[in-house]
């Protein structure tokens, strides 16, 4: 699994949580790159939306 930003493209390397909202799934996971992100899916129009960011700290943050 990977998603987009721009040109940046960042594998997710795992699922910290997931929930459902309404119409919308929420995913919290970490990229390749240490960052953790919340993803929302919007089952209506199938579009998947960056709702947080939170960089990493340390390269090697776990």
């Amino acid at each position: 699994m990977a998603f987009t930003l721009g040109e940046r493209r960042v594998r997710v390397t795992e699922i910290l949580d997931r929930w459902p909202g309404g119409d919308h799934h929420y995913f919290k996971v970490r990229g390749d790159d240490g960052a953790r992100y919340i993803l929302r899916r919007d089952f209506e129009i199938l579009v998947w939306e960056l709702e947080v960011y939170e960089a990493s700290t340390d390269a090697y943050d776990e």
